[in-house]
C-alpha cells in the first residue's frame, strides 16, 4: 500500500507513513520498510493494547522507533483509542529523541495542545482531530491529517487559503461547514460513512477492513439522504 501511495504522489506531495503496531518488533520492521521504500516521514501510535507504558516505557519505545529509521518521527496522540494522555513532561523528554520531531494530536483538546506548544518550543503538530483543525491552526499547529478530507478536500483546502490569508471569518465559516458533514458521517461509524462517500464521488476504495463492516442498505440510504439534504454532493 505504501508503495502505492509513492508511486501516486510521484515526489510532489509529502508522505508520510504511519507504523504503529501492537508489538515493538512490528513497528520496527514497518519503519525500516518505511525508509527503504522512500517516504518522507514517519509516524507511530504508542503500543498501548492491553497494559499501559509508563513515561519511561514510553521513551524508550520512541527511541527504539526512531533508531531504526533515520526518517523524522510524528508521536501520535489519541488518548481516547490509547488511554495515554500526552502530559508535558513526557512530550518534553520525547522530543529531545533524536529525528522526533513533533506530533500528530488527535485528542482535540486545544487548550492542552496550545500549553504544550508554548511550553515545549516550537515542535511540528498536525492536528488530527478533523472538526478543529482551524482552532489548532491557530494555536500554532502546522497542519493537519484527518479522514474526512478524503471526502471533501476542497474544503479543506479552501479553509487553508482562508486562515493563509488570515480571512479567520471565511476560514471559521468553513469549518463550520465541515464540522456539518462530519456530523452526518460519524452517524453510522465513519469509516464505513466515509467509504461508502467515497466510492459515491468516484472514488471507491473497497469494504471496510473487518471487524469494521459496510454500511447496511438502510443505512447507506440514510446517509445518502442526509449528505443529500446538505448539499454535500452539490460541489462534487
Amino acid at each position: 500500500a505504501l508503495e502505492t501511495v509513492l508511486e501516486e504522489a510521484n515526489g510532489q506531495a509529502v508522505v508520510i507513513a504511519h507504523v504503529g503496531a501492537f508489538q515493538t518488533a512490528e513497528t520496527v520492521a514497518l519503519a525500516r520498510h518505511a525508509g527503504g521504500a522512500g517516504a518522507d516521514a514517519i509516524a507511530a501510535l504508542p503500543p498501548a493494547y492491553f497494559y499501559l507504558p509508563d513515561d519511561q516505557g514510553m521513551v524508550d519505545y520512541y527511541t527504539t522507533v526512531a533508531e531504526a529509521s533515520d526518517l523524522p518521527l510524528l508521536i501520535y496522540n489519541i488518548p481516547q483509542r490509547t488511554r495515554i494522555t500526552m502530559t508535558e513532561g513526557l512530550f518534553t523528554r520525547l522530543l529531545e529523541i533524536p529525528n522526533v520531531v513533533g506530533m500528530k494530536d488527535s485528542s482535540g483538546d486545544i487548550f492542552s495542545l496550545g500549553n504544550l506548544m508554548a511550553r515545549t518550543g516550537d515542535p511540528v503538530i498536525f492536528e488530527g482531530e478533523d472538526s478543529t483543525v482551524l482552532w489548532a491552526l491557530l494555536a500554532g499547529a502546522k497542519g493537519g491529517i484527518g479522514s474526512t478530507y478524503n471526502v471533501m478536500p476542497h474544503l479543506y483546502v479552501e479553509l487553508w487559503r482562508a486562515f493563509q490569508a488570515g480571512q479567520i471569518e471565511v476560514a471559521a465559516a468553513t469549518q463550520l461547514r465541515i464540522n456539518e458533514i462530519i456530523a452526518i458521517l460519524i452517524r453510522g461509524g465513519v469509516i464505513p460513512a466515509v467509504m461508502q462517500t467515497m466510492a459515491w464521488i468516484g472514488l471507491d476504495c473497497g469494504r471496510p477492513r473487518s471487524p469494521n463492516r459496510p454500511l447496511s442498505e438502510e443505512e447507506s440510504t440514510d446517509l445518502r439522504a442526509a449528505l443529500d439534504g446538505a448539499g454535500f454532493f452539490d460541489q462534487h
